[in-house]
């Protein structure tokens, strides 16, 4: 796929929330949403590059695998290097045997499931634990794992129907976030896959989307990049960790696809 500028910003964008959120800094209360943003950003690229691969006969999911490798392990062993140092020194005892757990979690892509188990998002506890950000990391892994499989095997044997079961997967978790929010299961809605995979397979439905075809100009496209700005940041300043999931996270993704649909270089 072509280089897209916008979307490099759209990752500026989707970051820096999220720092000034645990930095506590005023106006970031939903700052958190950052990450919901980066969940489109990753399900649209990979399904990009995915599609063209398996149009032109080129894809392999060893080769997927090995690309997914050299772009994860070298950031995340130097960050699990240096946290481990730090923590080594300047943690009390019993913390340091729970970020030694941590680090076990981490290193098998499930430290969503591990902080799950330990403590909420939200809750104070959360602060004492360098590796919280790695949960988002854990299931963008454990996505990754089973949707190149599925994208292959639909392609080859029922094509047509690729975009109609994606989308039929995004619905199905969509409702059951909200299924696990009427039930008031708060932190397993936020920490596991099957309640987050819709973020992630709606970033892999606009893939199918020609954008470089899409004939709006002028005024079209920037009233839709424009409203799609305005969503995130809303969602980044008016929004909070009492807006109930998903539809406070649905205001952030939708807002990233309207910015990936319709942002170019002249918006």
């Amino acid at each position: 796929m072509n280089y897209r500028k916008e979307i490099d910003g759209l990752r500026a964008i989707a970051v820096l929330p999220v720092l000034f959120f645990h930095a506590k800094i005023t106006g970031f209360s939903g700052g958190f949403y950052g990450v919901d943003i980066f969940f489109v950003i990753s399900g649209y690229l990979i399904t990009s590059i995915i599609l063209d691969e398996v149009r032109l006969n080129k894809f392999s999911i060893i080769n997927f695998y090995e690309r997914r490798a050299r772009r994860i392990l070298p950031a995340l062993s130097f960050v699990l290097f240096c946290t481990t140092v730090a923590a080594f020194y300047y943690m009390p005892q019993t913390l340091f045997q729970e970020y030694l757990e941590s680090v076990a979690y981490v290193s098998t892509f499930t430290s969503n499931v591990f902080f799950y188990m330990q403590t909420g998002y939200f809750a104070n506890p959360a602060d004492e634990m360098p590796l919280m950000h790695t949960w988002s990391l854990a299931i963008e892994e454990q996505f990754y794992l089973f949707f190149p499989l599925l994208v292959a095997l639909i392609w080859k044997f029922a094509r047509t129907y690729l975009l109609p079961v994606i989308f039929l997967f995004a619905a199905a978790s969509l409702l059951y976030s909200q299924y696990l929010t009427d039930l008031g299961i708060i932190d397993a809605n936020f920490y596991f896959i099957f309640s987050r995979a819709w973020e992630l397979l709606l970033g892999s439905v606009i893939a199918f989307i020609p954008v470089e075809k899409i004939h709006f100009k002028g005024l079209k496209r920037e009233f839709w990049s424009l409203l799609g700005l305005a969503m995130i940041c809303y969602s980044i300043t008016a929004l909070d960790e009492s807006s109930p999931l998903p539809i406070g996270t649905l205001v952030s993704v939708i807002g990233s696809c309207f910015i990936i649909i319709f942002a170019n270089p002249s918006t």
